[in-house]
């Protein structure tokens, strides 16, 4: 019984650090946000600075999945990220980090940070979701609507209370620099922990953005 309950448990290990390591070799998991989708949460942004009590330089948002500039990393170009250009125009003090500069989201934490917003792939999204969550800081990270529907969803946050912020409409994203034509077959929404001032909220995409 101890060695099914071992070998359980090494498989246990096992299927979780496949999870982890799954982002390292797949590119197509690098797709990039329009602004559309991302100056929307301005308005959040400052209700949250607000109640917090503190300067646009003092609130400090960590983007986990995104670079400052275009970094060749593997055998493609991990762009450049808009909401690091959005965030910083709009004068918020950014940490940006990503596994193509050297540091892994499952094993990089900045030293102080208040908030996490980004992009992250949608594979093994229950690894990247109970990873977020378990920093305890806010967070508003985009992910597939369809995920509500799933029992790893349910699984990770039955007892927590999860925040959802959702256009009315599907968001495209690009890659290489140019649109992804094909429309996704799902709708990406926020899947938001402590971010929002009501539970759900719903906002229109701006197509010219």
């Amino acid at each position: 019984i101890r060695d099914a309950q071992e070998s359980r448990g090494l498989g246990d290990v096992y299927k979780r650090q496949m999870e982890k390591e799954q982002y390292r070799f797949t590119w197509d998991d690098e797709t990039y946000t329009y602004p559309s989708l991302i100056y929307p949460l301005i308005d959040k942004i400052e209700a949250f600075r607000e109640r917090k009590w503190k300067t646009k330089q003092e609130l400090t948002i960590w983007l986990p999945f995104d670079t400052v500039d275009d970094v060749e990393f593997q055998d493609f170009v991990v762009e450049k990220s808009n909401y690091y250009k959005i965030l910083k125009e709009q004068g918020y003090n950014v940490i940006t980090s990503h596994i193509a500069t050297g540091q892994d989201f499952f094993e990089y934490q900045p030293e102080s940070f208040d908030l996490i917003i980004s992009n992250p792939p949608f594979k093994n999204k229950k690894a990247f979701f109970e990873k977020a969550l378990s920093f305890k800081k806010p967070f508003a990270l985009v992910g597939p609507a369809s995920w509500l529907n799933d029992w790893g969803c349910y699984d990770l946050f039955y007892n927590i209370k999860l925040q959802l912020f959702m256009p009315r409409t599907r968001p495209k994203f690009f890659r290489n620099w140019e649109p992804i034509w094909k429309m996704p077959s799902f709708k990406a929404i926020y899947f938001c922990y402590d971010f929002l001032e009501q539970d759900i909220e719903w906002f229109l995409l701006d197509k010219s953005l």
